[in-house]
């Protein structure tokens, strides 16, 4: 009977550590230079909203397929927020940016994006879209922790942003799964 309770009291101790472990920032700029992102990546801290922001941006989808796609750029960017500077928990919602380099407007009427990974389809819907007619759109979509798990363990993804097709790139792929490890708190 001593020995079930200890057993018990073990596994009741090691569930509550589990669920109350945080990740400070500390721990995140060294987990960004083990991972080596911290060329991707950046966190800052906003002492007047007492707000932290990982925030990173994606290499470019190269000429090949940009030209493919008529535009003379496109890149992404991630960011997610935590209050303080201590990440408690996982964050449900996470930001993705795309900047598309246009001469006119490519994305204004149409801007669904799917991605394809490994061959499951993961549809994100229309963007909120923007255009400051400085030769830039920006088209803004929001992910949940589901949705981010899916791109991170992708070892193959292509996606459709409107009409344009893009393959991701080994560095992008890696780029999802650097941004998840690092909203994990209980991974460093």
């Amino acid at each position: 009977m001593i020995k079930g309770f200890s057993v018990l009291l073990m596994i009741l101790m090691s569930a509550t550590w589990a669920f109350s472990q945080s990740k400070s920032s500390e721990a995140i700029t060294a987990q960004l230079k083990t991972l080596k992102a911290d060329k991707v990546f950046s966190l800052n801290y906003d002492k007047n909203s007492d707000t932290s922001k990982v925030l990173g941006f994606s290499e470019d989808f190269g000429k090949e397929q940009n030209k493919r796609n008529a535009v003379s750029s496109l890149r992404f960017g991630l960011a997610f927020f935590f209050l303080g500077k201590e990440l408690k928990s996982a964050p449900t919602e996470y930001t993705l940016t795309f900047q598309a380099g246009t001469n006119r407007a490519k994305f204004a009427d149409a801007h669904a994006l799917t991605f394809t990974i490994d061959d499951e389809v993961l549809d994100l819907g229309k963007a909120r879209y923007a255009n400051k007619n400085q030769g830039i759109e920006y088209l803004n979509f929001k992910l949940s922790r589901e949705q981010l798990a899916k791109l991170a363990k992708g070892k193959t993804a292509r996606m459709k942003i409107g009409n344009a097709e893009y393959t991701l790139t080994a560095t992008h792929l890696e780029m999802f799964a650097d941004f998840y490890a690092l909203s994990d708190p209980t991974t460093v």
